[in-house]
């Protein structure tokens, strides 16, 4: 008689729902404001150049995000609606580097959030030319979904990685 080995692995869902618990719970439990939000980098395990910040204000207000670039046409820019406690997704973090985030508020306030990454793992393929400009691109981003043992990936103007999925979802 054979003997089969059965190993149970958790669905990635069931995982990111466990994830997210902790860290909405840290938040709840903690005193996060604009000034000292938490951060949560890659809240949901499969985007390393993401972020989750999250904080209280006293009353609501939207905010302006500026993830910097390494020159001010590779800046992405976005904002948020106003809200008393503010859940705020980021995206376009460069790996291996020190990322600055500014959070801007209505009234002027300014915070800046440094978020520093890990590099991207070697299977990520960068692309060996790009030809276009920041005018052209803007603050796009181009996703290659690759036929090979790649992850897919979004690179901007100047061919940088900003996401890319560390899960495969190519085989």
């Amino acid at each position: 008689m054979n003997n089969i080995t059965y190993n149970y692995q958790s669905h990635l869902i069931q995982l990111q729902a466990e994830a997210e618990n902790e860290f909405l719970k840290a938040f709840k439990e903690g005193d996060y404001t604009f000034a000292h939000p938490m951060v949560k980098e890659n809240p949901y395990q499969i985007a390393p150049l993401t972020a989750l910040i999250m904080f209280r204000l006293s009353e609501p207000a939207a905010v302006h995000i500026c993830v910097k670039g390494k020159n001010d046409a590779g800046n992405m820019d976005f904002d948020v609606p106003a809200a008393q406690e503010q859940y705020i997704s980021v995206y376009g973090l460069y790996p291996d580097y020190k990322n600055e985030v500014v959070l801007t508020l209505e009234d002027g306030t300014s915070s800046t959030v440094h978020i520093q990454t890990d590099a991207a793992p070697d299977c990520i393929h960068q692309p060996d030319y790009v030809k276009t400009t920041s005018e052209y691109f803007g603050q796009q981003v181009m996703f290659v979904t690759p036929s090979s043992a790649s992850k897919v990936a979004a690179f901007d103007y100047t061919g940088d990685l900003r996401w890319y999925i560390s899960v495969d979802v190519v085989l």
